[in-house]
């Protein structure tokens, strides 16, 4: 009996020590899942403090333009319209010298530019100059305690890293939305002028009235300048595009280099090369049908132009340009616009079952 008496409680503390395990092994694996989650919510929280770095940091140089256009443009502008046209954009003070970078068609055709700025000071702009082939233009305000933006490099953001836009919705200052960067290399129609420019797409809520301002990566740096969205309300659907900074970058060095010249940059013509043609896609169908990998095809062609006095025809096959394979209308449209009028390039082509190469002098759209 005691034998017994004595397993039974050799027996219950091996239970009881076994279920003490068991507490312990769960108990520690519960406080290791706590600490993982722990350890993501700093990491959270490490993402939030940097969204509201961004935005704190964004004050020194996000403004938003009141532009007003007092002279009437027409003849129904003078009797149906109010005397004064008010509109609104958003900009980026660039440089302490006192230039701030929007976008073109904000400030197209302004009598008076208004900068105002997150502490409320606001200055008049003296000066706008804007870019030939794309739709920047930097505005002149009185330097003196300004603090420019970083610049980042818009060639090595990737698809999904953060992307946060400041501006002026709708005139509603320092407004900042988050996003992710969600294409690169969107190429699309400039309308006004016809040429094509090459976006960063986000889904940063961007509305009428951000025109101008920054699209920032987590790091504070500027590398995008909000310029357009995809909507046919005119209101955020998720899709917005920006100008890689890089471009702003070239046109700001080339202003500061040029130092008492600025109005070359400002010119408003449109010099982009030009050769007279329209162009459609091809799909893949296509493409076998006509054993092709890449290439447009000439829809239509002016008569009597660069094209057309090189010798190429409607339903010739366009494969290269300038020695770049031509594998959309925007590859084409990019290589011929940004060559100078009077530059000859050659234009590859296929005919039939034979290629050709043609040279072709770059003329200036009439």
């Amino acid at each position: 009996m005691k034998f017994y008496a004595c397993a039974v409680t050799v027996a219950l503390v091996a239970v009881a020590a076994a279920l003490l395990s068991t507490h312990m092994s769960c108990a520690a694996k519960q406080d290791e899942d706590r600490t993982e989650l722990k350890d993501k919510l700093r990491k959270l929280s490490d993402t939030e403090d940097a969204f509201a770095a961004v935005a704190q940091l964004g004050r020194d140089f996000v403004v938003s333009l009141t532009v007003k256009e007092d002279t009437p443009r027409n003849f129904f502008d003078l009797f149906f319209e109010s005397p004064e046209k008010v509109k609104g954009g958003s900009g980026i003070v660039v440089h302490e010298e006192g230039w701030v970078l929007t976008n073109r068609h904000v400030v197209e055709g302004a009598d008076k530019i208004m900068v105002k700025f997150a502490d409320g000071r606001t200055v008049q702009a003296t000066e706008v100059l804007g870019g030939r082939k794309t739709d920047l233009a930097f505005v002149k305000i009185p330097s003196g305690g300004l603090k420019a933006a970083m610049l980042g490099d818009s060639d090595k953001i990737r698809v999904g890293d953060w992307a946060i836009a400041i501006g002026s919705p709708f005139g509603f200052d320092q407004t900042v939305t988050v996003g992710i960067i969600s294409a690169k290399g969107r190429q699309l129609r400039e309308g006004m002028r016809g040429t094509y420019e090459t976006f960063i797409q986000t889904d940063s809520a961007i509305n009428s009235g951000n025109s101008g301002g920054p699209l920032l990566n987590l790091r504070g740096e500027v590398v995008g300048v909000n310029t357009a969205i995809y909507s046919h309300t005119n209101s955020y659907l998720g899709i917005g595009f920006a100008i890689p900074i890089n471009r702003a970058k070239e046109l700001l060095a080339e202003l500061l280099a040029k130092k008492g010249k600025p109005e070359e940059l400002g010119a408003p013509e449109d010099d982009s090369g030009y050769v007279g043609v329209n162009l459609a896609e091809m799909d893949p169908a296509i493409k076998a049908q006509l054993g092709v990998e890449s290439g447009v095809i000439v829809e239509g062609i002016v008569q009597d132009g660069p094209a057309h006095k090189a010798g190429l025809q409607r339903y010739d096959i366009i494969t290269s340009v300038a020695g770049i394979v031509v594998d959309s209308i925007m590859t084409f449209a990019e290589a011929v616009q940004s060559r100078k009028p009077g530059t000859e390039i050659e234009i590859g082509f296929i005919r039939g079952n034979r290629r050709f190469k043609a040279p072709v002098v770059v003329g200036k759209k009439p």
